[in-house]
C-alpha cells in the first residue's frame, strides 16, 4: 500500500513501544493526516495545537522483526516532525516508564518545542488538559482497550469547536469474545468506550457494523463529518472527525489519492 513514508531512526537506547507490524500502516496514514492537518489549519490560526492523550514512549519496535537496532517514530515523534509545524504540543501518558522515555526524548531532541508531558490516565486527566489549549487542535488518542478510553471522554473532546479527533476507533475488543456471563457474550467497558445506544451483536462483519453506528451517532450528536479508514491487516477502523466539512473533503481525497487503505468511509 501507499502513504507517507515511516520515521525510521536508530534505537536511541530508550524504552520503545512493542508493536504488531500491522501498526506500521496506521503511522503511515497518521502522518499523512498530521500534515493534510496543519496545512490546512496553518493559514486560519496562529496557535495550532495537538493533544496525544495515550502518548506512549514516542517510538515503537516492531515486535517480530529481527531489526534491533531501528524504532519507527509513534504518533508523538510524528507530531514533532510534521511540516507545516504545530506550535504547541500536551502529551497524556499514564505508564511510568513511557512517561519517562517521552519526557527524555523530547528534551534531548526537541527542547526548543512548546511541550507538556502530564502523567496520568486520559480519561482522568482530560479536565487539566484542555486548560492548556487556546485554539485550533488535533486530538490523537489511540486506544488498545475499550477501558483505555471512555465515550464521555471522546465526547468533551467532540463538543469542542476547534478540535478535531484522530483515533483508532471503535478500539479491538469491542469485537472480541473474551468471556460469558449468564450464558451471554460479554466484553468488559465496551458499552462504556462507545456511544449511547449501542448493542454487542459479535457476528461476521460486527466490525463495520459498528463502525457505522459510531459514525451516525458522531453525526447526529456532534454534526461533524467522519471518516473511517480500513485496513485488512489492522484489527480496527482509523477515525477522523471534524465540523470543517471542506477539511474533510481534503483528507478524503488525499487518503483516496494515496490508496493507503482497503475501504474509507464518509459520514456527514
Amino acid at each position: 500500500m501507499n502513504g507517507a513514508p515511516l520515521i525510521v531512526e536508530p534505537w536511541d537506547g530508550l524504552p520503545c513501544l512493542p508493536i504488531p507490524g500491522y501498526t506500521l500502516n496506521r503511522y503511515s496514514i497518521y502522518r499523512t493526516i498530521f500534515i493534510e492537518w496543519t496545512k490546512w489549519i496553518k493559514p486560519k490560526a496562529n496557535w495550532i495545537g495537538y493533544l496525544d492523550l495515550t502518548a506512549g514512549p514516542g517510538y515503537s519496535r516492531v515486535k517480530e522483526s529481527s531489526k534491533t537496532d531501528i524504532q519507527v517514530a509513534a504518533t508523538p515523534i510524528i507530531a514533532l516532525k510534521t511540516e507545516p509545524k504545530f506550535t504547541h504540543f500536551i502529551f497524556v501518558e499514564r505508564e511510568p516508564e513511557s512517561y519517562n522515555a517521552l519526557g527524555k526524548r523530547i528534551k534531548t531532541y526537541h527542547a526548543e518545542r512548546n511541550c507538556r508531558v502530564l502523567p496520568g490516565d486520559a480519561n482522568e486527566i482530560i479536565q487539566s488538559a484542555m486548560k492548556f489549549l487556546e485554539g485550533h487542535c488535533l486530538v490523537c488518542v489511540d486506544p488498545f482497550r475499550p477501558t483505555d478510553i471512555a465515550w464521555k471522554t471522546l465526547e468533551k473532546i467532540l463538543e469542542e469547536e476547534l478540535w478535531d479527533l484522530l483515533t483508532a476507533y471503535p478500539a479491538p475488543l469491542t469485537q472480541r469474545v473474551i468471556g460469558r456471563r449468564s450464558g451471554r457474550l460479554y466484553v468488559p467497558g465496551v458499552h462504556q468506550h462507545m456511544p449511547p445506544g449501542f448493542e454487542l451483536n459479535i457476528k461476521k462483519g460486527a466490525l463495520k457494523t459498528s463502525a457505522k453506528f459510531c459514525r451516525e451517532k458522531i453525526c447526529e450528536i456532534f454534526h461533524r463529518s467522519s471518516i473511517h479508514i480500513i485496513v485488512r491487516e489492522v484489527p480496527y477502523p482509523m477515525l477522523f472527525c471534524t465540523k470543517d466539512f471542506k477539511l474533510a473533503d481534503q483528507i478524503y481525497q488525499k487518503l483516496k489519492i494515496e490508496r493507503c487503505h482497503d475501504e474509507i468511509i464518509r459520514k456527514e
